[in-house]
């Protein structure tokens, strides 16, 4: 049996075919007191493995869904070796339902890359800062893991309705599609 550096998490490796796709899992057993990821009973958690900018590798425990963004889930994920938590956007394009041709996979594969490069420029201490991401794919869908940093609590909107003043103007913003079009 492996041992997190903070016992958070007592693992062994186990393989497993969850959803058609092939991810290296864990036995896992939480012991934490905040019972995140399910407490004192074997969950099998997939292990994904994300690419970091410089290339470095790091294994994450995916666990349960915390929210959505945009068209993506908002999954709470645990690096497997130092037991820092993240937030994992999960985006899928199922393209049997979707219909779609040739080129509209080619422009969504383009829409998604910008996106991306989006998330790369974004760098200020206040934002959530890009450090990974995994893809699988199948004949039917391709799955796209966005790793980003975890900040616990509310969505920044429910944050400033409760601690703003009610004058200040509260104005919809879109999740970034317009700048996805340039």
């Amino acid at each position: 049996m492996m041992y997190a550096k903070n016992n958070f998490w007592k693992t062994k490796s186990k393989s497993s075919n969850r959803s058609g796709v092939k991810m290296n899992c864990k036995e896992a057993t939480c012991h934490c007191p905040r019972h995140t990821f399910g407490c004192r009973q074997n969950i099998s958690r997939p292990l994904i493995t994300f690419r970091g900018l410089d290339g470095h590798k790091q294994n994450i425990i995916l666990g349960k869904k915390v929210g959505k963004f945009g068209h993506s889930d908002v999954f709470l994920g645990k690096d497997a070796s130092s037991g820092e938590l993240f937030a994992i956007l999960n985006m899928v394009a199922n393209w049997r339902t979707l219909d779609i041709t040739k080129a509209n996979k080619i422009d969504m594969i383009v829409k998604l890359r910008r996106y991306l490069k989006l998330l790369l420029s974004l760098k200020h201490p206040l934002l959530c800062q890009y450090k990974g991401w995994h893809y699988t794919s199948t004949s039917k869908k391709v799955r796209v893991y966005i790793l980003v940093e975890y900040c616990g609590g509310s969505s920044l909107s429910a944050v400033f309705k409760k601690n703003c003043a009610h004058n200040l103007p509260l104005e919809p913003v879109n999740d970034g599609e317009d700048i996805l079009m340039l």
